[in-house]
């Protein structure tokens, strides 16, 4: 359907402009672009960008190509920042760093604030995937002045955006979220869905990365999810990707790998290496919680390849670390120094953060609760998967009016329903147990058939739906015991009833072999 701006050539150039800061994209090049005719030179910048926005870089940039000598030089500038934006999101980083570079080049002659925008806009976008992130902020505050002297809102959007991003990076989170609002609050006023849905999505990740709202984050990651457009379908795919690793950490590893089958469709249909890259590890990690180390091992050794290493330093970090946990988990040689160099090179405050475990207490809250080996309620993944793989693939860590159970990877904290009967009875399942003994450990009482079995079976059955499953207390020819394949620990003590303490046991001040918090993260 025509615009209402349309003139007979197509859409007028404001109207053009106006749909391409609200992000029509498809619209713009479905009406000026693939009706077959040879548009304005005027209207050239806004194609050039519609195309690189969804995903058609090689016509983008055959058509810079071919109509780059008609440009003027603000229109060259703007065609050139959209072609590296679309070449970097499709880790083509030469071809990219080529045209941010050329734009820097042509703006040495001009003082026009909107083209300085594009120039400095492309070279903080190129400085924030180097990961020299206290560049990229000083090159985003210098697009934003010249995006505020030319009066440019979407301009101020990008550079709100990217100086969000760089501050978040360089450990001024708490005011790179602020950056982040003020980027959507412009894009709200704009109308551009597609550029407010992912302001909105890089706001709710970064709180989930931090753990700002641990109650309501996975409710707000769901509904993103939902609301997400086919247009934004990167976007989408970078909440997936968040939402399957928090529930990771909260141990559904079941619910995680349904997540990631969905963004394993969008990921592989937009063709975004570091996106892949992240949906590897996140596999792996996964993996790593259920015990399937090889598995993971080679997931994280294959997606390497995949990476540039002049470029994604952030991403072979995670890789590295993830490495290390596995190599650790199988008795393999593994040398931190490279995991170490790249993380004091080129490392964001988070990734050092993680190799230091030092941070102000409140800037990270995720980073807190890991310091905090008591604190499980929301993040129970996070500490189960450092057990040793004897105590898989099941386990029972038995608390004060609690218990948290762990199958197969998937981690979950009981507390509503557990009585002093109940964790008595696991105490005392550890082995075959007649009901005799069960009354007269538990109850006192010398057992009698017929006042007794009743009481029996309905401490083991309210025990099994506690558990979710009839298969962790089962009947034997003389009585119960729990699954053999069942693990149980007391807490303070998570070693095997009887054996040595292998995790969050104290002596003094200090901790058991096994645990060490300092070394906690996902990476």
């Amino acid at each position: 359907m025509i615009h209402s701006g349309v003139v007979g050539r197509g859409l007028s150039l404001a109207v053009l402009k106006n749909r391409f800061f609200s992000g029509d994209h498809q619209g713009i090049l479905a009406v000026v672009y693939d009706a077959g005719k040879r548009p304005p030179t005027a209207d050239l910048p806004w194609i050039i960008g519609s195309l690189s926005f969804v995903g058609r870089i090689e016509e983008a940039a055959a058509l810079y190509q071919t109509e780059r000598d008609h440009l003027s030089a603000p229109q060259k500038s703007a065609s050139l920042f959209f072609l590296g934006v679309g070449f970097c999101r499709h880790s083509q980083y030469d071809q990219g760093k080529g045209y941010f570079f050329e734009n820097a080049r042509i703006a040495r002659a001009t003082n026009a604030p909107e083209q300085l925008f594009f120039a400095h806009q492309g070279l903080a976008f190129w400085r924030y995937f180097q990961s020299r992130f206290a560049l990229a902020q000083r090159q985003a505050n210098r697009a934003l002045m010249d995006a505020t002297q030319a009066r440019f809102p979407y301009g101020q959007c990008l550079a709100l955006e990217l100086l969000g991003y760089a501050e978040i990076q360089n450990g001024q989170i708490r005011h790179g979220l602020k950056q982040l609002e003020r980027a959507l609050a412009i894009a709200t006023q704009l109308g551009h869905g597609s550029w407010e849905q992912a302001m909105r999505v890089s706001l709710v990740c970064y709180e989930a990365q931090f753990g700002f709202k641990p109650k309501t984050i996975l409710n707000d990651l769901k509904h993103l999810s939902h609301k997400m457009t086919e247009q934004n379908s990167f976007s989408r795919s970078a909440v997936l990707l968040e939402l399957a690793r928090q529930l990771t950490l909260r141990g559904r590893i079941a619910e995680s790998e349904t997540v990631l089958s969905e963004a394993c469709r969008i990921i592989y249909g937009l063709r975004h290496k570091r996106h892949g890259v992240l949906l590897n590890l996140r596999y792996a990690e996964n993996r790593f919680h259920r015990g399937e180390y090889f598995d993971a091992l080679n997931l994280i050794r294959a997606s390497r390849s995949d990476l540039d290493p002049k470029i994604d330093h952030q991403l072979m970090i995670s890789l590295l670390g993830m490495e290390k946990k596995l190599c650790a988990a199988l008795g393999l040689p593994f040398s931190g120094e490279e995991l170490a160099a790249q993380t004091r090179r080129h490392g964001s405050w988070l990734s050092k953060r993680m190799l230091s475990r030092l941070a102000p207490k409140g800037l990270d809250p995720l980073g807190d609760e890991i310091d905090n080996p008591e604190a499980v309620e929301e993040y129970p993944g996070l500490y189960l998967k450092l057990l040793p793989a004897t105590l898989t693939p099941r386990a029972l860590f038995l608390r004060e009016k609690s218990l948290i159970a762990r199958s197969h990877g998937n981690t979950v904290v009981l507390s509503t329903g557990v009585t002093d009967a109940i964790l008595s009875l696991l105490r005392t399942l550890k082995k075959e147990t007649t009901k005799e003994t069960l009354v007269r450990e538990l109850w006192g009482y010398d057992y009698h058939p017929i006042r007794h079995d009743s009481l029996v079976y309905r401490l083991v059955t309210r025990t099994r739906q506690l558990l979710g499953s009839e298969d962790w207390v089962v009947m034997t020819p003389n009585g119960y015991r729990l699954d053999p394949r069942v693990t149980l620990c007391e807490w303070g003590n998570a070693a095997p009833m009887g054996g040595t303490n292998l995790l969050f046991g104290r002596k003094g001040s200090g901790y058991e072999r096994g645990f060490q918090p300092r070394r906690l993260r996902l990476y």
